[in-house]
């Protein structure tokens, strides 16, 4: 057992599913029955070391509910609409010793997984996510290796990334291509969001329609999500596409976000400037600023904020708005 993510669903109807689980196995024969599995195949393209099994799981906000994946009994609590939740937001982690990453002696990971198991095993944490340059990882090792050494309630907490120029091309740029960077592919079914991809089809959570040996980075529909978690609304993207190519993903979750009355809403993206993959007027200041004009998040004001990463620094960017965490281990 990898991983299990538990975290709110678009219905058909536009409502929310009350909560969804995923689960990645090393092991591409390993079953389970006690589940009945809308996804359940091993990884395509990248990462194809890894299988995923996927299923929408009903529970009621706030009451525990049971189930057995993997032959592992599971406890999924997610908050109630509007209660106050603690979560904890995480950018550039960096744990692994090589050219990618400057300062992985510092023990980032077992920092990282202390924190997190402690907070889960105390019932402090509802949710924990990282905004990109998920642990400099091109292959999926690390990766694997840092939930190992999460305990199981950690796990089930809900969580979600956006994707960071080094999640696409592992130098950190396009111009830097390599014959077997992740593209996004690896990435986007290890950490299995809930992205716009997934929402014609819950049996086909992702388009698969690029081709990463033709250098083509995965769609952009596999990395944009929005959601609320007790009081907090989250709408997270990847920098790495166009405004016009993401505007009906941001005119849609805005809609959404106008009809949730969320006393926080956070805009969740990773580059704080443009370049490295990240077209012009597309990192995460200039999206915060555009999508204020677009109905659902034009009298927002305060309420709207937005956490980016990419730089390597921990500092608040626009005082009670906007804040970069980007410090994890690279600066």
């Amino acid at each position: 057992l990898n991983e299990g993510n538990c975290k709110n669903m678009p219905t058909p109807q536009g409502g929310l599913y009350s909560g969804a689980c995923a689960v990645r196995s090393p092991d591409p024969k390993q079953e389970d029955t006690s589940i009945q599995w809308t996804y359940d195949t091993g990884f395509q393209y990248r990462w194809t070391q890894y299988r995923l099994q996927s299923a929408i799981v009903p529970v009621v906000p706030g009451l525990d509910t049971k189930v057995t994946i993997a032959g592992n009994e599971v406890n999924i609590n997610i908050p109630k609409e509007f209660e106050g939740t603690v979560g904890m937001i995480i950018g550039d982690p960096c744990i692994s010793p090589d050219d990618y990453c400057a300062n992985y002696q510092l023990d980032i990971a077992p920092a990282l997984k202390k924190v997190l198991n402690g907070m889960s095993e105390h019932t402090k944490l509802d949710y924990w996510m990282m905004v990109g340059d998920l642990f400099y990882d091109q292959f999926g090792p690390s990766t694997s290796s840092f939930y190992q050494g999460l305990t199981l309630k950690a796990m089930t907490k809900m969580s979600a990334v956006t994707m960071g120029n080094h999640d696409y091309w592992i130098a950190g740029s396009p111009g830097s291509t390599m014959p077997d960077d992740s593209l996004g592919y690896g990435h986007m079914q290890w950490f299995a969001m809930d992205a716009l991809s997934a929402k014609a089809d819950a049996s086909k959570p992702f388009d698969f329609s690029g081709n990463p040996d033709a250098g083509n980075i995965a769609d952009k529909s596999n990395f944009f999500w929005y959601n609320m978690i007790g009081n907090v609304a989250f709408i997270g993207f990847s920098n790495a596409y166009s405004w016009g190519d993401q505007y009906n993903f941001f005119t849609e979750a805005c809609a959404w976000v106008g009809n949730t009355n969320a006393p926080l809403v956070v805009l969740l993206g990773h580059w704080n400037v443009d370049g490295m993959g990240c077209p012009a007027s597309e990192d995460t200041p200039d999206v915060f600023n555009s999508i204020k004009s677009i109905p659902g998040c034009t009298n927002l004001g305060s309420k709207l904020k937005y956490i980016m990463g990419h730089t390597h620094c921990n500092q608040i960017t626009e005082k009670n708005t906007g804040f970069m965490l980007g410090g994890m281990g690279m600066a």
